[in-house]
């Protein structure tokens, strides 16, 4: 299941350049979600200390299964001989816990210590959690700040399929530019190449990626598979991590 939207977007092909590359470097990418599984067994190593913008300290423990869910498709570990392989393998994932329902305090806060903390080594920014209709100047303005410190954002363009022009979603649609650093991302079918049902679109949406059962880490060291926006953002997120 795992190698046909693999091969579909000549990820293998990446990984045969990457691994004749002599030296790589390996990229930190900040997952802002619900808290990772950082003893499960595909990531353990790979997720570094993170921070919970809630309880202002460094428990990330997963209070949800979405944050690890995201962590597996950008960097689960490759040629283990166990469950799947990431998009990156050369890779620290950072996770940012903003809590089990998303606000606008918490994504503001999450932003705002990746700004001031980390900004010298985290290089892409994995949020794919909206609020729909409502929109928050602030965190706008958090995330242009993020990326003008030098950070790639990437964003799920949302599962409603709607049609962003006309009714906007945050963050994909709102104060967006073509130069902003923002990539917002719509899913497809997997070997399709075709948007899925649920996937918003308009022009606001600047890449696709499959959507469709993408296999991943779960909660207690098991593996599930997800669908929608969120893991198409994710496997963006990876091959902006190779570039």
């Amino acid at each position: 299941m795992q190698k046909a939207y693999l091969e579909a977007i000549s990820i293998p092909e990446a990984w045969s350049i990457l691994d004749s590359t002599a030296k790589r470097t390996t990229v930190t990418i900040a997952v802002i979600d619900d808290g990772v599984e950082a003893t499960h067994p595909d990531l353990e190593g790979t997720v570094i200390k993170g921070y919970n913008v809630i309880d202002k300290n460094d428990d990330t423990r997963p209070r949800g299964r979405h944050g690890t869910g995201m962590a597996g498709i950008v960097g689960a570990i490759r040629n283990n001989m166990i469950g799947l392989a990431g998009i990156l393998d050369s890779v620290r994932i950072l996770p940012i816990f903003d809590g089990e329902v998303p606000s606008f305090p918490a994504m503001a806060d999450a932003f705002t210590y990746l700004i001031n903390k980390r900004k010298d080594d985290v290089k892409v920014i994995l949020m794919t959690e909206g609020s729909g209709s409502s929109s928050s100047q602030f965190v706008t303005d958090k995330i242009l700040e993020a990326t003008a410190a030098g950070m790639l954002v990437v964003v799920a363009a949302g599962n409603h399929h709607f049609d962003l022009d006309i009714t906007p979603d945050f963050p994909c649609s709102f104060g967006r530019s073509p130069t902003d650093g923002v990539l917002c991302v719509a899913a497809t079918y997997g070997t399709k190449m075709q948007l899925t049902d649920d996937s918003n679109f308009a022009l606001a949406v600047d890449i696709a990626a499959p959507g469709n059962e993408i296999v991943t880490t779960d909660l207690r060291g098991k593996y599930a598979t997800a669908k929608h926006t969120s893991p198409a953002a994710a496997i963006v997120a990876g091959i902006a991590g190779m570039l």
